[in-house]
């Protein structure tokens, strides 16, 4: 069900297929009632591609997250990055108190397509979001109350290290 509210393709399709047989059935009969059911199609696609943008999967909701620390890292907003690591997470935010200082970000993006993995069978929920941001990147999330916090990090490249440089 969530490829539905996180696509609007498949609802775009249906709804085409939906008004291109109701359209097909009211050109060969001319009736009232095949009218009302290509109008019907119309409506039933736009509650659909509503529904889509209103319903808010927890997919979304991690990608919202990431897209939000990537502004925040941009804008080099240190303490507004440490908002949104979780408590537990002393690696974390030490990493982003010592790394952060030493660099002015003038560009944050995630390149490329960004995967979210949810698991839903632990309490409270997990999320992992692997992105390329000069490296391979994984951030680890949790479900704190509304929101997802990042817990732990992963990455391809070793940051302490190349940091300790600097």
């Amino acid at each position: 069900m969530d490829y539905f509210v996180e696509n609007t393709a498949p609802i775009w399709v249906l709804g085409a297929l939906l008004l291109t047989m109701t359209g097909i059935a009211y050109v060969h009969t001319r009736r009232f009632e095949a009218l009302l059911a290509m109008v019907a199609a119309v409506a039933l696609t736009a509650v659909g591609l509503i529904a889509e943008q209103l319903i808010v999967t927890p997919r979304e909701e991690v990608q919202a997250t990431l897209a939000e620390l990537l502004e925040r890292v941009e804008a080099n907003d240190l303490q507004g990055v440490l908002t949104m690591v979780a408590p537990t997470a002393d690696d974390l935010s030490s990493d982003a108190q010592a790394l952060m200082p030493l660099f002015d970000v003038h560009k944050a993006r995630a390149t490329g397509e960004v995967e979210v993995q949810i698991n839903n069978d632990v309490n409270p929920p997990e999320a992992v979001a692997t992105f390329r941001f000069f490296a391979d990147v994984s951030l680890y999330f949790n479900r704190d109350g509304d929101r997802w916090v990042i817990n732990a990090y992963s990455t391809t490249k070793d940051w302490r290290r190349d940091a300790a440089r600097l």
